[in-house]
């Protein structure tokens, strides 16, 4: 699963992007996850092609607590698919939702959102202030995954 290229470092640190490491055991084998950062930041959506030849999954973050327009957030998956068709590349697609520990302010049509992504993406929502389903994110990674997945993982996160 890993890509035969490895991530430029050097590339890296020009374009603003942050590259973490985390060990986990997961079915009692210790894995390797990769995670490219991207911080979101709309320069940084520029370079989705090299990120996706370079990542086996990528994993949307997406801000529950803050009214947003539900047609960016499909705007932006939407991004996402057009360059996967124009330059087809292996990476899988998960959506997260983020802040799940402030409800009071959730978005209104949370229900449709859930509903637009879970009919085309994995969907879990997590509060790391209250150290919940976070971990579940690699959980999730293991199940999607039908064959046994490598001692390393690839990901790249877009927030």
């Amino acid at each position: 699963m890993l890509k035969k290229n490895k991530f430029n470092n050097k590339l890296s640190r020009t374009i603003g992007l942050n590259e973490y490491q985390i060990h986990l055991f997961i079915d009692r084998i210790e894995r390797e996850f990769i995670i490219i950062d991207s911080t979101g930041f709309q320069e940084h959506f520029n370079c989705i092609e090299f990120i996706c030849k370079t990542c086996d999954f990528i994993i949307i973050f997406i801000d529950i607590s803050i009214e947003l327009n539900q047609s960016e957030i499909e705007e932006f998956i939407d991004k996402i698919e057009r360059n996967k068709r124009i330059i087809p590349f292996p990476s899988k697609i998960i959506v997260v939702g983020t802040k799940l520990d402030i409800k009071k302010i959730r978005m209104k049509k949370i229900d449709e959102l859930e509903y637009i992504i879970n009919s085309r993406y994995p969907y879990i929502e997590i509060s790391s202030k209250l150290n919940q389903n976070c971990f579940d994110i690699f959980y999730l990674i293991s199940y999607i995954e039908s064959t046994q997945l490598q001692k390393k993982q690839t990901f790249c996160s877009l927030v």
